[in-house]
């Protein structure tokens, strides 16, 4: 064969391997997140024995305390609620309750058993008096990105305390006493709180509404106290703070880290990752360790941390893009979507001068805010006619959907509607979970709890992540779950793991773009 034969032969079949590879991606989608202050908030898989005869300890004391159920006034004490009132007294005169209306408090709360009284009395958890100041509170980010923690069981704090008494004084040093700057103010925690509002928690009263602060401050105090003395008594006293330890050290202080390295190892070779509920912080990490990848993120960054994500092969498209994030989120009412849930980009791969559309997602817990997001995704891509759509998302449906949670199902009708498909096909079921996990009892919901010995049956097992994409345009395989970070899935796994730190699933596939006809 002549030389000039030869060559022409070979850039042939390098051009036809070049397109063969730009028609072809591994694509992968995941929420990242777990816990976010609460270490103990979740179930979690754990090979130190001690953390799960621990957590069922403490779960067994509340379902079936029996005398252990003692009154409030033996875990918080007339004297710490006294000098509670004391300090709420100063406040500002949205803290203002009269005396008598304290002592009318302390006549009901002191008496009341600490688990059939408080810790499961329905109205209090639905009037928010203990959720809401702790979600408030419990770990509190200050300007420069350092944090500080409430001193209690249901936050990252690890202080060890000799006596209830010791808990309490340092307890009031951090509510009261301790200044912190945000947002470019001094102000103490307590100063975070913010009034029920009663048209959004009916259950609480016109004059519980006018003294929600102080009312959130002694039942958030009640609760920190019982919860503790609830962990002292089912394991020798502080011990419950060295398993707290290895999950903090593993869950939040690695958590970038092992995410990370998951990322650049098992998944080095996928051209296209969405990534949903990613920290400033994490970001800030992608951009400086992550090499061979354009780093999409959105121009308004959430508040809280839940930012969605696009990574792709930095060679794969040009880097010009456009972000039609903006586009999308103004066909969805304000209250479905917060900065940071969304992200649409516009691509144009190098070699086959393809152009694409490709989004990141994450759905409000009930999924009730996916079919509006997905309707206004499509409409900008049925605007695009010549753009191809991958869409990667966290779309929080379920199994058995209501009219309060959004049924996989109707979600799925929704796609195919769409000309749309899956990376799970057009049927999807409880076979394509990509969540399996519970909250324990050392948390302010105690509805939401299960019991060790429920896990099995009652964990949240749904499928709630996807990668969607034209049905004419791909053909897909290879379409996996991941729940070890080592491209395997282990059935009935509780998420996160120490060596998985997300409560969800990854999720894989390879597209290969199908030949025009």
């Amino acid at each position: 064969m002549p030389p000039d034969k030869g060559m022409a032969l070979l850039e042939i079949v390098r051009a036809t391997l070049a397109t063969a590879k730009s028609s072809t991606f591994n694509v992968a989608t995941w929420n990242i997140a777990a816990i976010n202050n609460n270490p103990f908030e979740y179930w979690i898989t754990y090979t130190n024995k001690d953390y799960n005869n621990f957590m069922e300890a403490v779960g067994n004391f509340i379902e079936y305390p029996g005398e252990k159920d003692v009154m409030v006034e033996d875990v918080f004490t007339r004297s710490m609620f006294d000098t509670l009132v004391e300090e709420c007294k100063e406040k500002s005169i949205k803290w203002k309750m009269t005396t008598e209306q304290f002592q009318k408090l302390w006549e009901d709360l002191s008496k009341r058993k600490i688990i059939s009284g408080f810790l499961k009395d329905k109205q209090l958890g639905e009037k928010r008096l203990m959720s809401m100041p702790d979600r408030m509170t419990s770990t509190i980010t200050t300007d420069g990105g350092g944090k500080t923690n409430r001193p209690c069981v249901t936050s990252s704090s690890v202080e060890t305390f000799e006596t209830m008494e010791d808990w309490f004084t340092s307890w009031m040093k951090w509510m009261f006493n301790t200044e912190f700057n945000i947002k470019g103010e001094k102000v103490v925690p307590a100063d975070l709180l913010r009034k029920i509002d009663q048209s959004k928690y009916p259950l609480i009263s016109n004059e519980e509404e006018k003294m929600s602060l102080p009312l959130q401050t002694v039942h958030l105090a009640i609760l920190d106290a019982i919860l503790i003395h609830i962990c002292d008594s089912v394991s020798e006293k502080g011990e419950f703070l060295e398993i707290k330890k290895e999950i903090l050290d593993s869950l939040v202080n690695k958590k970038n880290d092992t995410t990370l390295a998951i990322l650049k190892s098992t998944y080095a070779d996928c051209n296209i990752i969405m990534l949903q509920e990613c920290t400033e912080a994490f970001i800030a990490k992608l951009k400086e360790e992550l090499e061979g990848y354009t780093i999409f993120t959105p121009k308004k960054l959430s508040a809280t941390g839940q930012n969605s994500l696009i990574l792709v092969k930095s060679q794969l498209f040009y880097d010009e893009a456009i972000d039609y994030t903006n586009d999308v989120s103004k066909q969805i009412a304000l209250e479905k979507i917060a900065p940071g849930d969304l992200l649409v980009m516009g691509l144009t791969e190098q070699k086959s001068k393809d152009k694409y559309i490709l989004c990141s997602f994450h759905g409000d817990t009930n999924g009730l805010s996916t079919l509006p997001v997905l309707n206004a995704v499509h409409e900008l891509h049925m605007s695009k006619t010549n753009h191809k759509l991958i869409f990667g998302l966290d779309a929080n449906t379920y199994t058995k959907g209501s009219k309060d949670l959004q049924g996989v199902k109707e979600f799925m009708d929704d796609v195919r509607s769409k000309h749309l498909t899956s990376c799970w096909g057009d049927e999807v079921d409880s076979r394509h979970s990509t969540t399996c996990k519970a909250r324990t009892h050392l948390q302010p919901q105690l509805q939401k709890a299960t019991l060790f010995k429920d896990l099995k049956g009652k964990a949240d097992k749904n499928p709630k992540d996807f990668i969607l994409f034209g049905k004419g345009d791909f053909d897909h395989t290879m379409c996996k779950r991941d729940n070890t970070g080592v491209w395997k899935y282990v059935e009935d796994r509780m998420l996160p793991t120490l060596t998985f730190p997300s409560d969800h699933c990854l999720v894989a596939v390879n597209l290969t773009l199908k030949k025009k006809k």
